[in-house]
């Protein structure tokens, strides 16, 4: 998994439970949440950022940057999904019945047996089948 720096979008290689080699978890001055920051700016050894980095233009910056990679991780994620289903489509199969068996799955299964209740009663309310 890549974690990039919160300070110069520099990356590094992590696990889902551990940050980089030489990279902190630092505490944000604004709010209790943490940022994954690499060694080289944790030092204060990045001379293109403020030696603290908390500056109101950069913690907006940065919030931004993060949001614009995230936004385009969805897009990237949007057309993957989008291609397997014209590989499912291509196959042979109806894929407005696999988007329904996915939503389904999504559901706890309180929830699914609520909705399928409720659709039994308004299919016999309406004398459909």
């Amino acid at each position: 998994m890549t974690t990039n720096c919160a300070r110069c979008d520099a990356e590094g290689q992590s696990t889902a439970d551990a940050l980089p080699a030489g990279w902190i978890a630092q505490v944000s001055t604004k709010s209790p949440r943490t940022f994954p920051v690499c060694g080289k700016c944790a030092e204060g050894g990045n001379s293109s950022q403020t030696s603290t980095g908390d500056t109101a233009a950069d913690q907006l910056r940065l919030l931004i940057e993060r949001i614009e990679r995230i936004e385009e991780e969805i897009k990237g994620s949007i057309d993957d999904r989008k291609d397997v289903y014209g590989e499912a489509k291509a196959t042979g199969f109806d894929t407005k019945t696999i988007r329904a068996i996915v939503h389904l799955r999504k559901m706890d299964p309180h929830s699914r047996m609520e909705a399928d209740a409720l659709l039994e009663t308004y299919k016999a309310a309406l004398g459909i089948e």
